[in-house]
């Protein structure tokens, strides 16, 4: 459960990609065509380039790495406390039902039932 929604919710960060688009204006300069080009004489035009580039989404937000663990520690690591309690409580109350049985019987209850688990007449 926990530890499978942990390794989902990082898999899916890890994978998880974010296009960035940049526009730029490039002049180029071309020698013209024939003897005119020859002689040294040229043309220059401008355009608009634009890039595009696709990059994890973990490197442009790095912080996020550090919540991705926080919830992988919180989300496998809660139900182990959670059972170390449970664990204290449940050895607490075997213990006080031992307690309180033992104390109900008379001593003459000890002795017969010793006499009768070790089959001694």
């Amino acid at each position: 459960g926990n530890l499978k929604s942990a390794i989902s919710v990082s898999a899916v960060a890890a994978s998880a990609t974010a296009t960035t688009t940049s526009t730029a204006l490039v002049t180029t300069t071309t020698p013209l065509w024939g003897p005119l080009g020859w002689m040294g004489l040229t043309t220059s035009t401008t355009q608009a380039v634009t890039t595009t580039s696709t990059v994890g989404f973990l490197s442009l937000h790095p912080w996020l790495i550090l919540v991705l663990a926080g919830y992988g520690i919180v989300a496998v690591g809660t139900p182990y406390v959670l059972l170390a309690q449970a664990k204290k409580r449940w050895e607490s109350t075997t213990q006080k039902l031992t307690d309180g049985f033992w104390e109900w019987a008379d001593h003459d209850v000890y002795v017969e039932a010793i006499q009768s688990w070790s089959k001694i007449s």
